[in-house]
């Protein structure tokens, strides 16, 4: 069956499997990507093939993968060790660890972690210590609540307004 499926397409056809394995050769010879930087902001996840595209243009270009996660993670330190399945960050630690082991099976040297402790964005105290508590089982109390706002809705629609009249006041 999978001589006929590959004489079906002949020389000048690819099926995907084949389009991906070729894609990937590619990248070792593509010029273009050599001394690249190459930065990739905003996934969650990465599939498969996307580990093994990020690793073979690693062997090439200079990438640098951000992930939101806690920068206290063990994982950070141990990716074989097993992951708390109830951590808020389970799975960008998942996907860390097994981005992290694509990069080693492809032979990618991997540069030390550059860890972000300090937050910059906060001008109101009381915003930077509501994110600092929000997920805490005992948060201290704190009295400055200038800059924050609690608004009661019946429903979303109305929360989504309150809030967009705000942010529209303040523009």
């Amino acid at each position: 069956l999978y001589r006929a499926y590959t004489d079906y397409l002949g020389q000048d056809r690819l099926d995907p499997h084949k389009r991906l394995v070729q894609v990937l050769a590619c990248l070792q010879h593509a010029r273009s990507l050599r001394g690249a930087m190459v930065y990739v902001d905003g996934f969650y996840e990465f599939t498969d093939y996307e580990r093994k595209f990020l690793a073979a243009l690693a062997k090439s270009a200079s990438v640098q993968i951000t992930l939101t996660l806690d920068p206290n993670s063990p994982v950070l330190t141990d990716p074989h060790l097993n992951r708390d399945a109830l951590s808020m960050f389970y799975f960008t630690e998942e996907t860390y660890r097994r981005a992290w082991l694509a990069m080693k099976e492809a032979n990618v040297e991997i540069e030390p972690l550059r860890t972000m402790r300090t937050v910059h964005r906060f001008k109101s105290p009381a915003v930077k210590h509501l994110e600092a508590c929000l997920f805490s089982h005992h948060p201290k109390p704190f009295d400055d609540l200038a800059g924050v706002a609690l608004i009661e809705a019946p429903d979303r629609r109305a929360e989504v307004d309150a809030a967009a009249r705000e942010i529209q006041k303040l523009i």
